[in-house]
């Protein structure tokens, strides 16, 4: 796992130190920014059949999962963040007589557009909301059992007791949305919704018979905390000197 995550997070550091000269002109008030949070992974495929309910949704066919966020302010309307997120997930289809569990890992990057900046214009209001596309890879190890007897399935659709599973990679994309309540200059909390639309039909260990690939979202909730350097207090002062500035001219 960590070879293959490496490079990755060695690349998208490489790409948010870089972009600190390309928009430091273009917003003054760039900040860095880290995070933790929780989050329900549900997971959406041939193994799955409480797609339209929600509440049998969280029961059967959701897990729990946790993760980390690096991030960077590009400008008022545009963020950058690096999620890195390990959970569970799990399905099942009674019809087929599957059931399934699987140990996920998975990295993320989102481009984090500020809706509420766009519309109101900069208005001062503690709460935002973002559209959050991106794009993700995806490491995970996933056993199907048989409903009535709980036995394990190999890739074969073979009861075998003694099968441990196959550890596999997918990419994926995100479509999302999400949301952030500031309680301070540097405090947030923050909720998302993400769904991964994936290029693998085996999360579920099963191949289906409608050619469809398997999908999953992830519900999060966390918080981050805005990196305060001397440089952010300069700007944050030069800022408010113009708008003082434009006031009283």
């Amino acid at each position: 796992m960590l070879k293959t995550l490496l490079p990755i997070i060695i690349i998208t550091s490489l790409i948010l130190i870089g972009t600190n000269s390309a928009f430091s002109q273009m917003q003054a008030t760039n900040k860095w920014f880290i995070g933790a949070n929780g989050a329900m992974i549900s997971f959406f495929g041939d193994l799955s059949t409480k797609d339209y309910n929600p509440v049998s949704k969280t029961k059967t066919e959701s897990d729990f999962g946790a993760g980390i966020t690096i991030g960077r302010e590009l400008h008022n309307l545009l963020s950058i963040s690096a999620f890195l997120t390990s959970g569970q997930m799990r399905g099942n289809n009674p019809q087929l007589n599957y059931h399934f569990n699987s140990t996920i890992n998975e990295i993320s990057f989102l481009l984090n557009f500020n809706i509420s900046n766009a519309l109101l214009n900069n208005f001062s209001f503690p709460v935002m909301f973002y559209l959050t596309p991106g794009y993700g890879f995806l490491q995970f190890e996933s056993i199907k059992r048989q409903i009535d007897n709980d036995v394990i399935v190999n890739e074969k659709d073979e009861p075998d007791p003694d099968f441990k599973g196959v550890v596999r990679s997918a990419n994926f994309f995100i479509g999302g949305i999400g949301a952030s309540y500031s309680l301070s200059d540097n405090l947030s909390v923050t909720a998302g919704l993400g769904f991964r639309f994936t290029k693998s039909d085996l999360l579920d260990s099963h191949i289906g018979s409608t050619r469809i690939n398997d999908r999953y979202s992830i519900l999060s909730l966390g918080v981050i905390y805005k990196l305060t350097t001397r440089a952010n207090q300069r700007a944050v002062r030069c800022n408010e000197e113009y708008r003082k500035f434009k006031v009283n001219k």
